[in-house]
């Protein structure tokens, strides 16, 4: 069985419902971990706490007017919230917002909860996963309990519609299916542009297996026709556009293509990055080549990397949007990243590296394998006319990233 087969089969068997709820889909990130786990435990003894804490859900108390109740879910990562702001900046004061982030642990033990749960975990054949492993699936269902019995407090009477920051994960999967329960209309954001993978599956596949709301918003068509592909209903799905303030630069006049930044995807495809860097130190091309690391890459591997190579390390502190501009670069090469569309945003051409190690969509020519292809297709972007590419990037961030299009208002208070 591949990863995402074991992920399938271990999230079956995990599947603990509580008051109507399926407390599997929650916790279906440390599912996939604990499916794939090599050698060694996911869970550590840490986890344990959640035998006796509770995440508190505030006393939620709504304006005559406040029919749909928001969140943004526990993500601390500020260009999602930057995302959700934008989205709630563009709707009115029907809309009560609450930033889950906030929200507090307090001490909490319910014998009777722990008792299901390790009924239900202990007698469960699970495979050949370690003890920890067990011990730290039934505590982490075990706090999603304590949640849900949390939840149910509030009078949740007036809301109409519940719009999560995250329908696929995390409390904000349970939020979405205790409001379905209560009759409530759900919606969800999504963070980015997200494809439907057909081989070497990764975790990412959780946004559209773990699908749960009644309503997503996708930023553009491109990932609209990869869910309805995937067996997603077209109800379910909206085109609602990039939500983002944003300005299209336009692409500069004379380009020297002397100065690159390389947009490195994360460390699970380090294989790739390093393919790519094989190539580019190669290349029979007069370049100066940037590395802008994910932030969860190894910098000293990559900081070895460049050094013996003659590349440089963009600092760790600076961000892919304060230093990708066509004054700085002439142009970037992306590794499975959607940083590809902020180049093109920003006016810096993009090409892409592509292997089978990840998807990529062909719809347009500007990605290459090896140093042939590199220097070809680099050779086409230098001899395109400007004006012919900057409408082909203008259909692409439309397509992919849907520019042009702004439907969260119509789609949230209609």
């Amino acid at each position: 069985m591949n990863e995402f087969e074991k992920y399938k089969e271990f999230k079956d068997k995990c599947d603990f419902v509580y008051e109507g709820i399926h407390v599997n889909k929650a916790i279906a990130i440390s599912i996939w971990h604990v499916a794939n786990q090599r050698n060694k435990s996911y869970y550590n003894i840490r986890y344990f706490i959640n035998f006796v804490r509770k995440l508190t859900v505030p006393q939620m108390k709504f304006k005559k007017d406040q029919t749909i109740l928001s969140t943004y879910g526990r993500y601390n990562r500020p260009d999602y919230k930057e995302l959700y702001r934008m989205v709630i900046g563009k709707l009115d004061n029907t809309v009560a917002s609450f930033d889950t982030l906030e929200w507090k642990y307090s001490f909490y033990i319910n014998f009777q909860i722990i008792f299901s749960v390790l009924k239900f975990f202990l007698f469960k054949k699970l495979g050949n996963i370690s003890l920890m492993d067990r011990l730290g699936l039934i505590s982490e269902t075990v706090y999603f309990c304590y949640f849900i019995k949390d939840l149910k407090k509030n009078d949740y009477s007036q809301i109409k519609k519940y719009l999560s920051q995250c329908d696929h994960y995390n409390i904000e999967n349970v939020m979405t299916q205790f409001f379905k329960l209560q009759g409530i209309n759900t919606l969800s954001l999504i963070e980015g542009v997200c494809c439907v993978y057909k081989k070497n599956i990764p975790l990412d596949c959780i946004h559209y297996e773990n699908f749960e709301t009644d309503k997503l918003l996708v930023w553009g068509q491109y990932t609209y026709d990869e869910y309805v592909n995937w067996g997603i209903s077209k109800n379910n799905i909206v085109v609602a556009g990039y939500p983002k303030s944003y300005k299209i630069i336009g692409m500069k006049q004379s380009n020297t293509y002397k100065k690159c930044m390389v947009l490195l995807a994360r460390d699970a495809y380090r294989s790739s990055n390093v393919s790519l860097l094989d190539i580019l130190k190669e290349s029979n091309t007069d370049t100066e080549y940037c590395l802008k690391l994910h932030p969860g890459s190894d910098f000293k591997f990559y900081t070895d990397y460049a050094q013996k190579n003659g590349m440089v390390i963009i600092p760790k502190e600076v961000t892919v949007q304060s230093c990708l501009n066509n004054e700085k670069f002439d142009f970037a090469i992306a590794v499975n990243t959607s940083a590809y569309f902020d180049a093109l945003i920003q006016g810096v051409p993009c090409l892409r590296f592509k292997d089978n190690s990840f998807e990529i969509t062909e719809d347009y020519d500007d990605f290459f394998h090896d140093k042939i292809e590199y220097e070809k297709v680099l050779n086409q972007l230098k001899s395109i006319e400007l004006n012919q590419y900057q409408k082909d990037v203008y259909t692409i961030l439309k397509h992919h990233m849907g520019m042009g299009i702004d439907n969260y208002r119509e789609e949230i208070l209609s």
